[in-house]
């Protein structure tokens, strides 16, 4: 017969059951329960060039699949999301990761109040299939019980630094309830640049310019290995870092961020350790 430590089915077994163990302590971690605004980068590149852009010159990365599978598996499921937003780059350039993001919320069973994207409108022949991912979206918003309509919406940026946009990608995107069509009509004659990204180059005789606000996110550890997050956005960008708020550059992205989904086993547990995040310990009460 063979001893524990010969025989190899037993070996075997107790290496599995050493594994599963392993792989118990890391599923462990921390999980966020509730947060007030999400915002995923879905893109960097960009079929325009803005002289003001804050994100600064566009970048051949979209977000990778897995990025979104590692963001949302660190919700608990049944948690729930206040507003998420679509940001680039532009957004019609990846519209499947919308969609793909739209069916890990559903698989997870995140209720969501509120979406948000903003095109350029320069491809109008993208316009029908982003209508046709807001309305699925504006379809999951509805099923949660705290659904602000009003706070929906898919709009056209546009502004002197925009090009002039088709009128199709007006007609089609204005047949929709949520259309927001003077939401992103900004006027920088009264209206301050962030100075980040190209705008910097921008004369400031000629613009107004703000610098980004420090704007904080509320970490509160709930117990039991629980964070809820608020005020501040939680930012997904398209290299799978975590940013706090959506107002930098990509450079300022990396020298801002918090951690990267991919790279961090336990990316919540790293926002408790984050400059920019402001904790409030209640695991105790």
């Amino acid at each position: 017969l063979f001893t524990t430590s010969q025989n190899p089915t037993i070996r075997l077994r107790a290496a599995l059951a050493l594994t599963q163990k392993e792989a118990q302590k890391e599923e462990k971690g921390m999980y966020i329960t509730n947060a007030s605004n999400v915002v995923i980068e879905v893109t960097r590149r960009c079929n325009m060039c803005c002289a003001y852009c804050l994100r600064g010159d566009a970048q051949n990365v979209d977000i990778n699949p897995e990025y979104i599978d590692k963001f949302f598996e660190k919700f608990r499921p049944g948690s729930s999301i206040i507003s998420i937003t679509f940001t680039g780059g532009e957004i019609t350039l990846n519209l499947a990761a919308i969609w793909y993001t739209l069916e890990v919320v559903k698989r997870k069973n995140i209720s969501v109040d509120d979406f948000y994207m903003v095109t350029n409108g320069k491809d109008a022949s993208k316009m029908p299939e982003l209508a046709s991912a807001s309305l699925a979206w504006w379809a999951y918003c509805h099923e949660s019980d705290y659904c602000e309509e009003d706070f929906c919406g898919v709009t056209i940026s546009g502004d002197e630094f925009h090009e002039d946009i088709d009128d199709d990608a007006y007609l089609i995107l204005s047949g929709l309830k949520y259309f927001r069509e003077k939401d992103k009509k900004t006027d920088f004659s009264d209206v301050a640049l962030i100075n980040e990204g190209r705008a910097k180059a921008l004369s400031a005789s000629a613009y107004k310019k703000e610098e980004p606000e420090d704007i904080y996110l509320d970490v509160t550890n709930l117990g039991s290995d629980l964070l809820d997050v608020s005020r501040a956005s939680l930012y997904l960008n398209a290299k799978g870092d975590i940013v706090v708020g959506c107002d930098w550059s990509y450079e300022s992205q990396d020298e801002c961020k918090a951690t990267n989904v991919a790279q961090s086993k336990d990316w919540p547990a790293d926002l408790l350790e984050h400059d920019y995040c402001e904790v409030e310990d209640r695991s105790m009460c």
